[in-house]
């Protein structure tokens, strides 16, 4: 997840399943890579954004129709802030947080979301997204 001047940074599914389907840019690990570096190899292929790949802020095991999942979501920065995201079949965009109820986003993504608009409700936000 990558937060910048209150907006957060969703693609657009390109393909089944899900096509066409908001989420946060993401995919599946390559042999003998790290999380982390899956994190930042996903992103560059599909915003063509460099980013800092920081703290773990969820983990969920889950079963869908299409086989079994396990997602990992890390807090991320960019590497030179203002960066834009390139225009890509993934169609990167910043979006405002307090829009993402409106959004239809797979539903692993939403604790994810609750806790981030928790987060921006609070006076005195946390440091970050995982502090509860």
């Amino acid at each position: 997840m990558i937060i910048q001047d209150g907006e957060v940074l969703l693609t657009r599914r390109p393909a089944p399943p899900l096509r066409d389907r908001n989420e946060f840019p993401g995919g599946h690990r390559e042999p003998g890579e790290s999380l982390e570096e899956c994190v930042v190899r996903e992103v560059r292929e599909e915003t063509a954004l460099e980013v800092v790949c920081g703290e773990l802020l969820d983990f969920q095991d889950v079963e869908v129709s299409w086989g079994h999942l396990q997602l990992s979501f890390f807090e991320c920065r960019l590497e030179k802030p203002g960066q834009i995201p390139a225009n890509t079949e993934h169609q990167p965009r910043w979006v405002p947080i307090e829009d993402l109820p409106n959004l239809e986003l797979p539903v692993p993504n939403q604790p994810l979301v609750e806790q981030l608009l928790r987060s921006r409700r609070t006076p005195d936000p946390p440091e970050s997204l995982g502090a509860d």
